[in-house]
């Protein structure tokens, strides 16, 4: 199959126009070569017939009826003739040159040729030329030549132009090429985007990759979608490094804090027993149990949004019974819970939960709303866990998942945003060190792509409700 049409048709081209000159020229040689070797014969039959030794009488009376007229002329190419026409000067050279019958055709004059030849050794008449006419020669010679001619250099115009266009269809096909790939590439990684009226999002075929005009548009469409991702890398770029900034903030809070708490452990370490108060014990293994499961809580969170970022694998589904999560982030969470003073409570109904999900996405949604209700109460504060079941419609089994708090809340206004990456309310950032607002946002992401529903209520007279049902 050929690579392209263009290529093809140039080569067919050039090779018809080579063809066609051919031809032309060899039928044009071939009646040529006749007409003038019946003129030329004609024309020394004629000059024969002139008598050597009264030539220079005899020459201006022999103009016959074929159209021959012969002229006289001395040693020094002078006519002896009366109205003899000067000898070109290419036949004297000719002659000087020893040729013997020297002619020379015409195309443009109204006669056909002239033809010079030696009359005499010696004597006034050195030399006759003879002028003649042919109708067919000269037609030959103005029509059928300049045919052939014209034939001949658009043939070899077709091939100039075939080896000077080779690098620009080269270039053409490359940007075909380019086209499909652009194309192929914007369909599988380009999200849909509203095209320009006109244009069309769907693959370009074998004859539109041969129209300039759609590999133009198609180009142009590519180009815009390069400028929509340039700026979507440049949005994501300056989130990242806010976000990064913000990380490395929090990071430094708690990692300060456990150097101090372990330092504080070490100085106690060197005490006597009698001389360590448990409450100032407690309240250090309480720092060290809250920053080690903040940090652990924020690189597992920051793990899993890389992979939301980037795009995850299809999610595994799976049946289980949610209970069996609640029972296990529950056991994990209880540490916590005892060493900050709190009060961690769960309920679940008697009967199996089924749900078809993902098990490790589930367990981490609901570890990231209890861990992020744990690390903003303060003492003596209570977090509840409530799984139910609920009708999900058209008969089908669903479950609500709420985890409830009592502690400060937030206000109402920022309650809508706390789903968003990076975002805390101000109050939360005066009341704690813990924090980057990314376990919220994971939890959105992560019911998004189970297809469950994800909210956050106030609760009165404060705290806060978070609820999650499928």
């Amino acid at each position: 199959m050929s690579r392209d049409r263009l290529g093809l048709r140039m080569g067919l081209l050039t090779l018809l126009g080579a063809l066609v000159g051919v031809v032309a020229m060899t039928a044009f040689g071939m009646r040529f070569g006749i007409y003038l070797g019946e003129d030329t014969g004609r024309v020394v039959e004629a000059l024969g017939r002139v008598d050597r030794e009264r030539c220079a009488s005899e020459a201006g009376d022999r103009s016959d009826a074929a159209g021959i007229e012969i002229y006289a002329y001395d040693a020094s190419f002078e006519a002896l003739t009366v109205g003899a026409p000067a000898i070109p000067e290419v036949l004297r050279a000719r002659v000087r040159a020893g040729l013997r019958y020297p002619a020379e055709l015409y195309a443009v004059q109204p006669w056909a040729g002239d033809m010079l030849v030696p009359a005499n050794d010696s004597g006034a008449c050195r030399y006759l030329m003879a002028r003649w006419t042919s109708v067919r020669l000269q037609k030959v010679l103005r029509g059928e030549l300049s045919l052939a001619l014209g034939v001949l250099i658009g043939a070899t115009t077709a091939v100039i132009l075939w080896l000077e266009l080779r690098p620009l269809r080269r270039r053409i096909e490359g940007l075909r090429r380019l086209v499909v790939r652009l194309e192929g590439a914007g369909r599988t990684h380009t999200p849909e985007r509203q095209e320009s009226p006109g244009s069309s999002g769907a693959p370009l075929t074998r004859d539109e990759l041969r129209d300039l005009g759609a590999v133009e548009a198609a180009l142009e469409r590519s180009i815009a979608r390069v400028d929509d991702h340039v700026q979507t890398i440049e949005a994501q770029r300056r989130g990242l490094e806010t976000f990064l900034a913000d990380v490395a903030h929090d990071v430094k809070t708690p990692l300060a804090s456990l150097h101090l708490t372990i330092d504080e452990l070490a100085a106690h370490a060197e005490l006597e027993a009698s001389e360590l108060e448990a409450s100032e014990l407690d309240e250090a293994v309480r720092r060290l149990s809250g920053d080690v499961v903040y940090l652990r809580s924020l690189f597992t969170n920051l793990a899993l949004a890389a992979q939301f970022r980037g795009g995850l694998p299809p999610i595994e589904r799976v049946r289980f019974d949610l209970r069996g999560i609640v029972e296990r982030v529950m056991l994990r969470a209880q540490v916590l819970a005892r060493r900050s003073g709190l009060t961690l409570t769960s309920e679940v109904p008697e009967a199996p939960t089924w749900v078809w999900a993902d098990e490790s996405l589930v367990e981490r949604l609901l570890e990231n709303l209890v861990d992020n209700s744990l690390l903003h109460a303060a003492d003596g504060e209570a977090v509840a866990v409530e799984l139910r079941p609920r009708d999900a419609g058209d008969g089908a089994d669903g479950f609500a998942l709420r985890v409830l708090d009592d502690g400060p809340g937030v206000p109402p206004a920022e309650l809508p945003r706390l789903g968003e990456r990076t975002f805390r309310s101000d109050d939360a950032r005066r009341r704690d060190r813990h924090g980057t607002g990314l376990g919220l946002a994971i939890v959105g992401e992560a019911c998004a792509r189970l297809g469950w529903s994800f909210a956050l209520e106030a609760r009165a007279p404060t705290g806060m409700i978070a609820v999650v049902e499928g």
